[in-house]
């Protein structure tokens, strides 16, 4: 019964450390999505304006650089949807594993669902970072006009 008790007890500590991942993954998703929404809202009143007549050349040159950060935020938050995807799949295969598969083959798949995880977290962020880049140039470029 000892026993039983200290491989749970590892189960439970195994899948833990990923679960704390995914919170950190969720909290890049809360950031990404408010990104996202500030971007759509400032397209929402730059497309008031041209329907009003309002709009400048400034205007639509502000809206493609709108679009390519919106795009640029939207593969952002693919890339974080998958590695968040997959550290669920590696908590799921840590206790399916322990019950129902060899432990060579649940590492295996833990090591590249983690890979691959962490792979797309990495291009998430970089595209964050393109997004804010983007961002900085147009509050740079607006400083100077």
């Amino acid at each position: 019964m000892t026993t039983d008790i200290i491989n749970v007890t590892h189960l439970v500590q195994l899948a833990l450390t990923p679960a704390f991942l995914l919170s950190g993954i969720g909290a890049v998703l809360a950031v990404l999505s408010a990104r996202l929404s500030r971007i759509v809202d400032r397209t929402h009143q730059l497309n008031d304006q041209i329907e009003i007549g309002k709009a400048s050349s400034a205007c639509k040159a502000e809206l493609e650089l709108l679009d390519l950060r919106c795009r640029t935020i939207h593969s952002s938050l693919f890339f974080c949807a998958i590695a968040a995807f997959c550290i669920c799949a590696v908590i799921t295969s840590i206790y399916l594993g322990k019950l129902y598969l060899d432990s060579e083959i649940t590492g295996l798949l833990v090591g590249w669902l983690f890979s691959i995880s962490m792979a797309a977290l990495t291009i998430s962020l970089f595209l964050l970072m393109k997004e804010v880049r983007i961002c900085t140039e147009i509050v740079r470029s607006s400083s100077k006009a």
